[in-house]
């Protein structure tokens, strides 16, 4: 009975923990002829119960019950960053300790979707809707592909009146008056949280690195993506848009490196 009562105890301060989205100062005194897998909601709400494991024995990793405002669940992971081993509902788990699953979340599709693809309406004046990932890429957080520069590869892509974007467009994006440019580790992945602030939607634009000589480079350090806009002087260069930690532009390239495309449309091109 006195067993049962502690085992009750630690559960409940799991479940108080997980509600927080915090990790404790300290560590509780947990059980030691059970692990305790915990569930963290990472800026979620909500509650989940704690799974206790004996030693040697697995566990089913539950099914997410916590919610966050504008965000969708994507997975579990040992760290709250995303940087280290990730989990999905339905794995087996043995623990060799008491460890803490965090929820990772990547950002809603903040409105419908155009020819299969979701799109983010940030309420720019210029009307355009930005795709809420990029080419190659089913999540946010994804890269996708690389492209040397071609301004009809959206089209090609993805059909219908996807595209590429301007460099008016790119600039519009970063003009601090009408977004937010907050950069974040988002699921594990490096990249800007752009916010609009016209309506509150959002876009997660990861770092993507460049394609040059058939390698990839600098994923972790810098985010390319093309522009439909080429140099009227110099047809080997093309603008694209161009951010690191320190850096958010619109810049001349040469059209042969390889880099990301996040597309574009607007209604008045339907």
């Amino acid at each position: 009975m006195k067993f049962y009562l502690q085992l009750v105890c630690f559960a409940m301060a799991a479940v108080l923990l997980s509600c927080t989205g915090d990790v404790p100062a300290s560590e509780p005194d947990f059980p030691f002829d059970v692990y305790l897998v915990m569930y963290n909601a990472n800026n979620g709400v909500g509650s989940m119960e704690a799974d206790d494991v004996k030693p040697g024995q697995s566990t089913v990793v539950a099914e997410n019950q916590f919610v966050r405002e504008g965000y969708d669940f994507v997975a579990w992971n040992t760290k709250a960053d995303g940087s280290g081993d990730a989990y999905y509902p339905g794995d087996k788990l043995t623990p060799n300790n008491h460890m803490y699953l965090y929820a990772q979340w990547t950002l809603s599709p903040a409105s419908s979707m155009h020819e299969g693809h979701f799109y983010v309406d940030l309420g720019l004046p210029s009307g355009t809707l930005w795709a809420a990932n990029n080419i190659g890429a089913e999540h946010p957080e994804q890269v996708g592909n690389l492209y040397t520069f071609d301004a009809t590869i959206a089209a090609q892509e993805w059909g219908g009146k996807w595209r590429l974007p301007s460099k008016e467009e790119v600039d519009e994006l970063l003009d601090d008056k009408l977004c937010q440019w907050t950069i974040m580790i988002q699921s594990g992945v490096k990249g800007y949280v752009v916010t609009s602030k016209q309506n509150g939607n959002a876009l997660f634009l990861p770092h993507t690195g460049y394609l040059q000589n058939s390698q990839v480079i600098n994923t972790d350090f810098c985010g390319l993506y093309w522009t439909q806009t080429s140099y009227v002087s110099d047809t080997s260069r093309a603008f694209c848009l161009r951010f690191n930690d320190d850096v958010k532009e619109s810049y001349l390239n040469y059209v042969t490196y390889g880099f990301a495309v996040r597309p574009v449309w607007t209604l008045k091109e339907m």
